[in-house]
């Protein structure tokens, strides 16, 4: 995590010191950029861990802080691009894979807040994203031939121009996940391991 609270995709360390050598990203827009995905799995690890360890604050600072960071600079109609340091232009692509990652890790930061204002506005901001991608599932227009309920517009790798504008399958899940909890036919608490 950088000071700003964003996300480097991937890092190296010296073996023998542990001394961080270089961040650096192999799917996003620069080493010094922060990409969608890389930002929303470390939102889901965070808020998964704080989830476990309800008595570590540290854990369930560290899931708030890459979380605000995710609501302070996703854009208006919450679909974030591939890239949050991208140029913003009408080509450039978005990636609600992404961007379900971090609805679902919304809603688990939510779950595992003690502070119940600060839970309710994980948790409205999670159902505003995934009401968000719900737009973004098949059919999305009239004629769409492709099997229904499916997660559109997910980019996998700008970098190498692969399945920029795709069905991800993780998407999928997550979105699917929120669904789930927000109607109530999930358990949150199934998710984390007891015991």
């Amino acid at each position: 995590m950088r000071d700003d609270d964003s996300v480097c995709q991937s890092a190296s360390f010296d073996g023998e010191t542990g001394k961080l050598i270089r961040n650096y990203t192999h799917k996003g827009y620069s080493d010094a950029s922060t990409w969608t995905r890389a930002q929303g799995w470390a939102m889901l690890g965070y808020s998964y861990l704080a989830g476990i360890d309800r008595e570590n604050p540290r854990l369930l600072r560290m899931a708030e802080r890459v979380s605000d960071w995710w609501i302070a600079h996703v854009p208006s109609d919450l679909i974030a691009l591939w890239d949050f340091d991208a140029p913003e232009q009408p080509s450039t692509p978005r990636d609600t894979s992404g961007t379900a990652i971090a609805a679902a890790s919304l809603l688990r930061l939510a779950h595992a807040h003690p502070d119940e204002s600060r839970a309710r506005s994980y948790r409205d901001f999670a159902e505003r994203t995934v009401h968000a991608l719900c737009a973004e599932v098949t059919p999305t227009e009239q004629g769409d031939t492709r099997p229904p309920g499916i997660l559109t517009r997910g980019c996998f790798d700008k970098t190498r121009e692969e399945a920029t504008e795709a069905e991800l399958i993780w998407g999928d899940y997550f979105l699917l996940e929120s669904l789930r909890i927000l109607s109530g036919t999930l358990d949150i608490e199934r998710l984390y391991p007891r015991g």
